[in-house]
């Protein structure tokens, strides 16, 4: 088998590298920690070596410098590894060092391969949320656009695609002191029904104005726009397209102010000093690194570009000034400057100027003034192309690309938040819901990105057992030897009087969870946190204590008494928070409101409201056994709704997406094993970490495969873990039915599983203990009642991901349970009242533990 090495140089031109034969480039695929992108690789090689050819200098550019060789270990270059012509791997190369003999003047780089996953973090890189290209959610601040944002997803109609909603959160007011007392200068988002709230927007006399209500960005758009930052895209299976992650949100809220405003677009650049190369026989973009003013968040640095924030249909100028200074030489002593504007990729203005002959170097400004219309989303920018140069030239700060006159707007890179990393919020995302972001195996430059419950198990089921080494050791080692002892899943803090008040009451982050393996033979604390503060909701200031009127709060306790008798509403800037949008909710007839503001005519009105639009950290209110919480732990609600409890059902986000991979790791069955297996390039060219191999009678998934060469059949090391969950391997069958009693009622399936898979089928019961039709199906989650060991506690409802038995000893997850050792009695069926971590033969076995 031939491997080729392609690089690709700025220009994106393709060059093949020349390779040595006997020094294969050798590739290790790994799956560990695939949600860590800033720093984990899924593929990646060994070191090796290239011979300094005169066609691989074209590329790597090093040059001789008395008798050495120079080169930038920082670069990284795009690349492709192809096996006989096709594909394989898609990535970036980077030299890590070179190596020259003074006798031979041989010169060899060597060189290392990062695979897709590295690849795209660097192209992401350490830019912030403001950088991305949010343009095509910008939009007038109007009380029409308003009511458009609550309209559903499927409504044609809906605002800017539903990337943004203005929802009712309660998010503070400045306040002017009169007579010892101080004053709200808003009118407040709170009703009367309790207390004396002087500025009620219930009352018809005191309406909100639109800015008081809050913006939320929908996730989806951020992480599309991060995306749209480099060469990759994710598949249409990809969690990002399911229904129900295009109602998650992120707030819009990047200062403490009581009301957002809208901005104009006016914008001017100016550059850093540049050495050059700024323009050459090549058009080049001029660099406009240095941002003076931006009211609108328009400009991208990243690909130094004005996108235009609204449409604007009287002629706005746009005005160039580059201030350069060129070399002439002997052998060019007249060279051009061309200096363009382009607007969409076409030319809307050029600045042409011929030097006169001449040896020294020769100052020009080259000046573009130039009026034209705009439509949201337009792309303006600068080139420069420098013909018959005699050499480099530079550019002085003082050049400038500017406009003003621009019209005011609602600008969405303004509403995110400045201090947050783009490749740290989508990292944040892929740890809240424990998704799996792998390259896709049969569409370049695309990423399959979904949670590891689902991902795991649901690509081929290989045989491998006719590749495996037997000449060399197998190891087997339990997998919780590579964890810590304990798990704090949390989320960060912050100082909003809901989340201020749970931390005082309770010393710990609202819906934190403490998992606790309680093994004696681990150590440490292991903490798995996100960029987002939770939000637990409350019913709005001034209502009945069994409201449906239920907001968040981004706003803390001031020090100071409003004149109505409360402690005043500061504004703040919350942490970023995840909400789910919920729908326009209906309110009761003395819960109205009232907002005022202009219309999309530009007329100021004002309208009255029995709904409103809800967000919060449930996926539906109230909710029922299929909500998602978005806690860590289902932690108690800080409100009802008419009708009773309305947040304890349905699962948090540790038990949908985060407690199969834990059980995997913690289990005492749980096993690592590591291998040599006879594998070839197709072997690794088809192998997807959602496979599971099967091997001498069990399922394993891959972890990593060790230096596979990619030019002929090898022995290579691989690491593989046991799958124990026996439902996923039911559901997709066995190359072989290896027996050992399967259950009537199963799939064929392998390992001597016996599922039970209706309410009338039991599992090991012995005892006679458990009840039969209570409707509790067995296709997915398995619930119990369980006893509390020392007979002091109520019962509780647990949940399992495999088959207990009457009289199993359980330890389960979450604040005030955790430490306490349950028995289990009985069926039950959901919801749930927490989930087992592990389980016992006796009480004294758990309890001692």
């Amino acid at each position: 088998m031939a491997v080729q090495l392609y690089v690709y140089d700025d220009l994106n031109t393709r060059y093949e590298v020349d390779l040595y034969k006997d020094e294969p480039i050798k590739i290790t695929l790994s799956a560990e920690s695939l949600g860590d992108i800033p720093t984990i690789d899924s593929a990646f090689s060994r070191q090796f070596r290239v011979p300094a050819t005169q066609n691989n200098s074209k590329v790597f550019k090093w040059w001789y410098e008395v008798n050495t060789v120079d080169f930038d270990v920082t670069k990284k270059i795009k690349s492709e590894i192809h096996v006989d012509g096709i594909l394989y791997k898609t990535g970036h190369t980077r030299i890590n060092a070179a190596y020259v003999n003074n006798e031979t003047t041989q010169v060899d780089l060597e060189l290392v391969f990062f695979g897709e996953t590295k690849d795209f973090s660097t192209q992401v890189g350490d830019g912030f949320l403001p950088d991305l290209d949010l343009s095509a959610l910008n939009h007038k601040l109007t009380i029409d656009n308003i009511e458009k944002s609550w309209l559903p997803l499927t409504d044609p109609s809906v605002l800017v695609d539903g990337g943004v909603r203005w929802i009712l959160a309660d998010r503070g007011y400045t306040y002017s002191e009169s007579g010892g007392t101080f004053v709200a200068d808003q009118n407040e988002i709170a009703l009367t029904a309790v207390g004396n709230y002087n500025k009620s927007f219930h009352q018809n006399s005191r309406p909100i104005a639109l800015g008081q209500m809050t913006p939320m960005i929908q996730v989806k758009k951020i992480i599309d726009a991060i995306f749209d930052r480099t060469d990759y895209t994710y598949s249409n299976d990809s969690v990002f397209n399911e229904d129900w992650f295009k109602e998650l949100y992120t707030d819009g809220l990047p200062e403490p102010l009581p009301i957002t405003p809208m901005t104009n677009g006016d914008f001017e650049v100016g550059a850093f000093p540049q050495i050059g190369p700024i323009g050459t026989v090549v058009e080049t973009r001029v660099p406009f690194t240095n941002v003076i003013t931006d009211n609108a968040s328009a400009f991208q640095t990243l690909g130094w570009k004005y996108v235009a924030p609204q449409t604007i249909t009287t002629p706005i100028t746009f005005e160039v000034d580059l201030d350069l200074n060129i070399s002439r030489f002997p052998a060019y002593p007249s060279p051009t400057f061309i200096t363009r504007l382009y607007k969409n990729n076409t030319v809307i203005a050029t600045d042409t100027h011929t030097t006169p002959v001449g040896i020294i170097p020769y100052a020009y400004t080259a000046s573009i003034s130039h009026a034209t219309t705009l439509n949201q989303g337009d792309e303006l920018y600068v080139t420069l192309q420098i013909l018959n140069a005699g050499g480099v030239g530079s550019l002085a700060p003082s050049s400038r690309f500017k406009a003003s006159g621009i019209g005011l707007t609602m600008s969405v890179a303004n509403l995110v938040k400045r201090n947050v990393k783009s490749i740290d919020f989508l990292k944040s995302i892929l740890s809240k819901f424990r998704l799996i972001m792998t390259p896709s195996t049969s569409h370049e430059y695309e990423f399959i990105i979904q949670p590891f419950k689902d991902y795991i198990g649901s690509g081929d089921r290989l045989d491998w057992t006719g590749k495996l080494d037997n000449s060399k050791d197998i190891t087997l080692l339990p997998v919780f030897y590579d964890q810590s002892q304990r798990i704090n899943f949390t989320d960060v803090e912050d100082i909003d009087k809901m989340n201020e008040f749970h931390k005082d009451e309770y010393d710990r982050v609202y819906g934190q969870l403490y998992f606790d393996s309680k093994n004696e033979l681990l150590l440490d604390t292991k903490e798995i946190k996100t960029e987002f503060a939770p939000t637990p909701v409350n019913q709005i200031e001034g209502a009945l204590p069994t409201s449906n009127f239920i907001i968040p709060f981004f706003t803390k306790h001031g020090n100071e008494t409003a004149d109505h008798g409360h402690t005043t509403h500061e504004p703040m800037t919350p942490k970023p928070r995840l909400l789910f949008w919920n729908g326009s909710v209906t309110v009761g007839g003395s819960e109205d409101w009232y907002m005022e503001g202009p219309d999309d005519a530009g007329v100021t009105v004002k309208r009255n409201y029995l709904t409103y639009p809800r967000m919060t950290y449930l996926s539906e209110v109230p909710s029922l056994s299929t909500t998602l919480n978005l806690n860590w732990f289902r932690e108690f609600a800080y409100f009802e709704i008419s009708g009773g409890p309305a947040g304890r059902l349905g699962e948090s986000v540790y038990e949908r997406y985060w407690n199969r991979y834990i059980q995997s790791l913690y289990s005492p069955l749980a096993r690592k094993l590591t291998a040599y297996f006879t594998i070839d390039a197709q072997d690794l060219r088809v192998l997807s970490f959602d496979d599971l191999i099967f091997l001498n009678n069990a399922y394993y998934r891959v972890v990593k495969v060790y230096d596979a060469p990619l030019t002929d059949i090898s022995t290579v090391k691989v690491d593989l873990i046991k799958i124990l969950d026996s439902e996923l391997i039911a559901n997709g069958g066995t190359p072989t039915d290896t027996g050992g009693g399967i259950d009537p009622d199963v799939p064929t399936g392998g390992g001597g599983t016996d599922i039970p898979v209706d309410e009338n089928d039991i599992w090991n019961d012995n005892n006679n203990n458990f009840g039969t039709g209570n409707g509790q199906s067995w296709s997915s989650n398995y619930y119990y009642v369980a006893s509390d060991c020392d007979a002091t506690l109520p019962n509780i409802t647990v949940k399992s991901v495999g088959p207990l038995s009457a009289g199993t000893v359980v330890n389960v997850s979450g604040s005030g349970y955790v430490g306490t050792c349950w028995t289990i009695v009985d069926y039950s069926a959901a919801p749930e009242d927490t989930t087992v971590l592990d389980v016992f033969a006796t009480c004294i076995e758990c309890q001692t533990a």
